[in-house]
C-alpha cells in the first residue's frame, strides 16, 4: 500500500513539469488532446500527429514537456485516472446524506452495483479505469502514481463506509478498508466477463448478495 503521495518536487511522469508547477497552456492543450484521443482510440490507435494537430502544438512542444510519445501517454493515463476518481468522490459524499438504516445502506450498495453494470456512463467509466490499469502494467512511473491515487480512492470509500459504521448502520466488526477494496474489485470484475455473461441481471444476482452480506447487522 502506498501511504504518501509522490514528492511534489519530483516528476510523477518522466519528462513532464514537476507537480509543484502548473503546466503552461501549451502542455495543458497537448495533455487534454491526448486524453480525448486515448478515450476515443485507446493506446493502439493513439497518433501523435493527430494529438498535436488538435492541440495546435508542435513536435518541439511534445519533446519539451513530455519527452516522447511514451511520456505523453503516461501523463494522459495519469490524468484520466485522476478525473475518474474526482467524479466518484463528489457522488459518494452527496449520496451519504440520504442513507440512514442498514436496509437503506444495503439498498444503496445494490443500486450502485446495478448502475455499475447497466448505466452507459458508469460502464464507460469502469472500462476506462480498467484501461488505465492495463496500460500502467509495464509503465513503472505511471503505476506508482496510480497506486497512490488508488490508495486515496480506497481511503475515500473507507471513510464513506466508516461513517455508516459509526452511525450503527452496518456490521460493527467489518474491516471497512478490506471491504472497500473488495467492493472496488467486484465492480471492476464486471468488465472482464461482459462478453461471456452479457445479461447484467445474472451478474447482479450473485454480486449484490455477495456485496451486502458482510454489511448486515449481527
Amino acid at each position: 500500500m502506498v501511504t504518501k503521495p509522490p514528492d511534489p518536487d519530483v516528476d510523477l511522469v518522466e519528462g513532464c513539469q514537476t507537480a509543484s508547477e502548473p503546466p503552461p497552456s501549451v502542455a495543458q492543450a497537448i495533455l487534454h488532446s491526448a486524453v480525448r484521443h486515448l478515450d476515443a482510440h485507446g493506446v493502439a490507435g493513439f497518433r501523435i500527429e493527430r494529438v498535436l494537430r488538435d492541440a495546435n502544438a508542435s513536435q518541439g512542444s511534445l519533446r519539451y514537456y513530455f519527452t516522447n510519445r511514451e511520456g505523453l501517454i503516461r501523463a494522459a493515463e495519469f490524468e484520466r485516472y485522476l478525473r475518474l476518481g474526482m467524479a466518484e468522490r463528489a457522488e459518494l459524499l452527496e449520496l451519504m446524506d440520504h442513507v440512514a438504516t442498514n436496509d437503506e445502506f444495503c439498498g444503496f450498495v445494490a443500486v450502485q452495483l446495478t448502475r455499475i453494470a447497466t448505466d452507459p456512463a458508469a460502464i464507460a467509466m469502469r472500462r476506462s479505469r480498467v484501461s488505465v490499469y492495463a496500460n500502467a502494467l509495464d509503465r513503472p512511473e505511471l503505476q506508482a502514481a496510480i497506486n497512490w491515487l488508488q490508495d486515496g480512492y480506497l481511503a475515500l470509500q473507507t471513510e464513506f463506509i466508516e461513517r455508516a459504521q459509526a452511525r450503527g448502520m452496518i456490521n460493527p466488526d467489518l474491516n471497512v478498508y478490506d471491504y472497500a477494496a473488495f467492493f472496488h474489485g467486484l465492480a471492476l470484475s464486471r468488465t472482464f466477463i461482459e462478453g461471456t455473461v452479457d445479461d447484467p441481471a445474472r451478474w447482479l444476482a450473485i454480486a449484490i448478495p455477495a456485496a451486502t452480506a458482510p454489511l448486515r447487522l449481527p
